[in-house]
């Protein structure tokens, strides 16, 4: 039985959502710039704002009762996380986030432009919706690696300030840490995985189609996942990055078992592609022809990714030398006080002083300070648990920590992602996989770029619940109930989105005016913003989002004076629980002994000599800063 072919998904309904949706969901991934009064603060700025720009954009068209309900009650948790302190606020926003990344998705799923016109047993390989969410993840990733790869080489001068120049030996493209580079790569792996056995690589190569015809459409797609395959593997090696190893080592075996489980059936059901149909202008053609990947195909691109990693983490290395991914495993490539061993070794020494209510949001680094262990201590600052569990665990207690992992173990007992045959949904458990083993290590999820990837991926599981996107309900051969049920154009609910969406790009534009006002005291009189160039202490002291980083700046300016001690140091007490540093800690210890508190004073400088041991040498804190970076 044949079926009518799709016609192609460029029209101009569809080609302006890929205009508008692409662009926004890469540029937070590329994004080069950093820094100011708060290092991470750019990231998300330009992240968070390209997020509500696809909210504003791409509202929901429908949605079930209990998405409707869930979306309440988020609203309700950010309302009460706004109200409370900056930690509770950036919980919050994120949150918040996240949850219109979802709806993001969910549109592109449900959007009539880009719905499939063919029966449901072919319809997810014909979704312009779900490929758009793979390109996005494949471009940001393949763009990282040819940036990544320019770093290894060191040529990146000439880009100026559109990249991020590393030192040599560091791999991490635009995202200036090379786990999460990492993660990127394996992300736009499972894309490249997607886009390739559903076909979608074929338009890629439809020039060239119209020259080599029917064994083009074997050869050529193939040909492209393996040209894209090989950069992300090399620079997911390069990184030496653990956490990417294991991210790997998962998607391999993931993909091997699930494309080994499918049916013979269904490696054939992309047979009457109509790009092929429309390219060799040959039904015959369209119909003799798989054009999607085959199991042999996929297995040996498995195996390619296997040994190009193998060969530039492991071979290279000790062909050339240099570090190789087994000297990383074992941990003998820096410092033993920055291993993960030790920083969850005091972490759990934290959480056993406060196990019931944990230390408060956003109070680690402040609890790791202040303790005293009797094993080794982590030598930095620690405001990260680097693992999700025990983080919720040390700030908001045991008992909240056991909850979080219990519904998100129900949940995925609920949904059974091992037993998932729609490779749309299989896409996004794989990226969810890729940052749910980096939050074992890190905390991806306090990033934008993968706040926004995760959102995607949660918000295309919700929209593909039946395990197909559903059609828009024109197809005559449909006969699945959901599809009966196309989604209809709720005004009351789009309009509550773009008002909501209006609310956060607004919000968005404040804390980036904010921003800019406070940065102005961490520049340079002659380089400051004209606005800020006069006054530029008061009119900073006016922020409300930035005013600790005013505060710092303003105690790492004034002289400590009799009458002013009193003063500071009740602000630099307030400050250590903001970022507790030398500089601080030492401001301290200036005030109490300006008050006469000489005990006091020589009791916290013993403390700080302890948490922070005074370098020997500039060279060893060049040392310290680069193993940071390079944490995994």
């Amino acid at each position: 039985m044949t079926y009518p072919a799709r016609p192609a998904p460029n029209t101009a309904r569809a080609a302006a959502i890929a205009a508008f949706f692409l662009p926004l969901s890469v540029l937070p991934w590329l994004n080069p710039v950093a820094g100011g009064a708060m290092t991470p603060a750019i990231p998300l700025l330009v992240g968070w704002t390209c997020m509500a720009l696809l909210f504003a954009g791409l509202p929901v068209l429908s949605a079930s009762q209990r998405s409707f309900y869930a979306g309440l009650l988020l609203l309700g948790i950010a309302v009460i996380g706004f109200a409370s302190n900056a930690s509770w606020q950036m919980l919050a926003f994120g949150l918040l986030m996240m949850a219109t990344a979802a709806v993001v998705a969910m549109r592109l799923v449900q959007d009539p432009a880009l719905q499939p016109r063919t029966p449901l047993a072919t319809a997810e390989h014909m979704h312009t919706g779900i490929a758009l969410i793979a390109w996005s993840w494949l471009l940001a990733g393949f763009l990282n690696a040819c940036i990544g790869l320019l770093q290894h080489f060191q040529h990146t001068a000439w880009l100026g300030g559109l990249i991020n120049h590393a030192p040599v030996g560091q791999v991490y493209g635009n995202l200036r840490q090379r786990n999460q580079f990492a993660t990127l790569m394996n992300m736009a792996l499972w894309a490249l995985w997607y886009l390739w056995q559903n076909g979608a690589l074929l338009p890629a190569s439809s020039a060239l189609l119209k020259k080599t015809g029917r064994n083009g459409a074997r050869i050529l797609p193939a040909t492209l996942a393996w040209v894209l395959m090989l950069p992300l593997a090399i620079c997911t090696a390069l990184t030496l990055s653990r956490g990417g190893m294991v991210q790997l080592a998962a998607l391999m075996l993931m993909l091997a078992c699930w494309t080994l489980r499918r049916k013979p059936a269904d490696f054939a059901a992309f047979a009457n592609n109509s790009a092929l149909h429309n390219v060799t202008n040959s039904p015959a053609h369209a119909s003799s022809h798989n054009t999607s990947a085959t199991r042999a195909q996929i297995l040996a691109w498995l195996a390619g990714l296997l040994l190009a990693y193998l060969a530039t983490a492991y071979v290279l290395p000790h062909l050339y030398g240099g570090t190789d991914i087994a000297l990383r495993l074992a941990g003998l490539d820096s410092r033993a006080c920055i291993s993960r061993t030790v920083l969850w070794g005091n972490v759990l020494h934290l959480v056993a002083q406060k196990p019931l209510t944990g230390w408060g949001w956003g109070e680690l680094d402040f609890a790791h300070y202040s303790a005293n262990y009797s094993q080794m201590r982590f030598c930095d600052m620690l405001d990260n648990a680097h693992n999700l569990p025990l983080h919720i665990a040390v700030e908001l207690g045991v008992p909240i920590a056991v909850l979080a992992c219990a519904a998100v173990l129900w949940w995925l007992l609920r949904q059974r992602p091992w037993a998932e045959l729609a490779p749309a949904r299989q896409l996004a458990w794989g990226v969810l996989a890729a940052i749910g083993i980096h939050s074992l290590l890190e905390y991806p999820l306090w990033y934008a770029p993968f706040q926004l990837a995760c959102g995607l991926a949660l918000g295309l599981l919700a929209a593909t619940g039946n395990k197909h996107p559903c059609t828009n309900g024109t197809d005559s051969n449909s006969n699945d109930a959901s599809c009966a049920q196309a989604p209809r154009h709720n005004p009351a609910l789009r309009l509550a989105q773009r008002a909501t969406a209006a609310l956060l790009l607004l919000a968005l534009a404040y804390a980036s005016f904010d921003f800019v006002r406070v940065t102005q005291l961490y520049t340079v009189a002659q380089s400051r913003v004209w606005p800020f160039k006069q006054n530029t202490q008061a009119q900073a002291e006016r922020s409300r989002l930035f005013h600790n980083a005013v505060l710092f700046a303003k105690l790492s300016t004034e002289p400590v004076t009799p009458q002013t001690a009193a003063t500071q140091l009740a602000q630099a007490q307030k400050l250590m629980h903001y970022s507790p540093e030398r500089r601080v800690a030492k401001r301290i210890i200036e005030c109490l002994h300006a008050l006469g508190r000489h005990n006091e004073a020589q009791a916290a400088q013993a403390h700080l000599d302890v948490v922070y041991p005074p370098k020997k040498s500039a060279q060893a804190a060049q040392d310290a800063e680069q193993e940071e970076a390079e944490e995994d």
